[in-house]
């Protein structure tokens, strides 16, 4: 699972909201991207590459997603949500 800003050193905490940086999303995000791209370089011909995170930052999920899909040969075959707590 690629770094998230939720999932800082703390996790899920209240004391997290507390400390949470608005601009660790951004940071995140383009280093999910990085990430995710330089990971897709080594898919074979036909492969498939899920991304899935623990993220609820549309930055961290959707973005990522359509930044792929941009800079990438990638192909959305499927998006979905899963309920959590």
């Amino acid at each position: 699972m690629p770094p998230a800003a939720a999932r800082e050193p703390g996790g899920r905490t209240p004391e997290q909201l507390v400390y949470f940086q608005k601009e660790k999303i951004a940071h995140y995000a383009n280093l999910q991207k990085n990430i995710a791209a330089n990971a897709s370089r080594c898919l074979k011909n036909g492969g498939y590459f899920l991304y899935i995170t623990c993220s609820v930052f549309t930055e961290e999920n959707e973005k990522v997603v359509e930044s792929l899909q941009q800079s990438t040969s990638l192909q959305l075959l499927s998006q979905q949500y899963f309920k959590g707590y």
